[in-house]
C-alpha cells in the first residue's frame, strides 16, 4: 500500500531487508515489541525462530496461500498487535465482498467455468501459476478453472503448454521491477505464435496487469477483497452488467470496483 511505500521513503518506517531475506541483525537493533513473519518464505521463518530464542516477541503467520489463511492471519495480527476488534470489522468486510460475488454469481445462469491462465510474462516461457498459489485459490472463487491444475506453485512452462491447454482468458502480471515498460497492443502483436492459436487471443481476452493491480494479485494481503472482485468482473464478465472491456490494468484497478472499492486499508 502507498502508505508503506511513503514511510519507507521518508524514513518512518526502517527497512531490515527484503522480503525474501531479512536480516537477522537490522531487526534485533530495532528493538521491536513485535515481529510478525510470514512462514511462506524459508527466510522469514528461519530469522524468526532466531528471534524467538533470543527473547523477542515473535509471530510466524500462515502461508498465505488460500483465502481463508488470510482471514486468519488478519484475526492472528490483530490479537497480537491489541486491534482484535479492528481485525474482525476486517475479515467482516472481506466476507460481505465474497458473498456478493457469489450470490451474484449463484443467481446468473449463464455462469460457466473459464479456463484461465496466470503467467509472468508474455515470454515464449514463462512462469506460470499452477495449483496451491495465491491467485489460483481466488481464481476457484469466481468459477476460474486453472489449466495448469496438475501441478504446483509456479512452474516455467513452454509455449506449447499454452496452446494445448488452449485458456479462455490470459492473465499477464509484469513486475515494475523487471526493468521492461509493457504496452497491451504491442504486448499482444508481438505474443510467440502458440499463444495466437488460443481462444483467449481470438476473443481478445489476454489482459496486462501491472503496478498495484499485479500487486494485489501476487501477494496475499486484506486487499483480497479487491482482488476477488476484479477477478470475478475480468472472468465473469457478463454477471456484473457488461463486458469488462479494459485489457491493461495498473494502479488505476480500483477505478473498475464496486464493492470492495474503498477496501485497500491503506492508512
Amino acid at each position: 500500500p502507498k502508505s508503506v511505500v511513503d514511510g519507507r521513503n521518508d524514513g518512518t518506517i526502517s527497512v531490515v531487508g527484503d522480503y525474501i531475506g531479512p536480516s537477522f541483525e537490522l531487526v534485533m537493533k530495532c528493538r521491536a515489541d513485535l515481529v510478525i513473519g510470514d512462514d511462506s518464505d524459508n527466510s522469514q521463518s528461519g530469522v524468526c525462530r532466531r528471534l524467538i530464542q533470543n527473547g523477542t516477541p515473535t509471530v510466524l503467520l500462515y502461508d498465505g496461500v488460500g483465502i481463508d489463511d488470510i482471514l486468519n492471519n488478519i484475526y492472528i495480527a490483530g490479537v497480537v498487535s491489541g486491534r482484535a476488534i479492528e481485525a474482525v470489522a476486517v475479515i467482516d468486510d472481506i466476507r460481505d465482498v465474497l458473498d456478493t460475488v457469489s450470490t451474484m454469481m449463484a443467481s446468473d445462469l449463464s455462469v460457466s467455468d473459464q479456463k484461465v491462465l496466470v503467467t509472468l510474462s508474455p515470454d515464449v516461457s514463462p512462469y506460470a501459476s499452477a495449483q496451491d498459489t495465491y491467485i489460483s485459490d481466488t481464481l476457484e472463487y469466481v468459477k476460474g478453472k486453472n489449466v495448469l491444475d496438475n501441478a504446483d506453485g509456479w512452474m516455467k512452462i513452454n509455449s506449447e503448454v499454452i496452446a494445448e491447454s488452449n485458456p479462455d482468458k490470459i492473465i499477464v502480471l509484469v513486475s515494475k521491477y523487471d526493468g521492461v515498460d509493457y504496452d497491451h497492443e504491442e504486448m499482444v502483436a508481438n505474443l510467440p505464435l502458440e499463444w495466437k492459436t488460443t481462444e483467449a487471443y481470438k476473443n481478445g481476452e489476454i489482459y496486462l496487469v501491472e503496478g498495484e493491480a499485479a500487486d494485489i494479485m501476487q501477494r496475499c494481503s486484506p486487499r483480497v477483497a479487491q482482488l476477488v472482485e476484479l477477478l470475478a468482473r475480468m472472468i465473469q464478465s457478463s454477471t456484473f452488467g457488461a463486458p469488462f472491456i479494459v485489457n491493461e490494468i495498473g494502479d488505476d484497478y480500483t477505478s473498475y470496483l464496486n464493492f470492495s472499492k474503498d477496501l485497500s486499508y491503506d492508512t
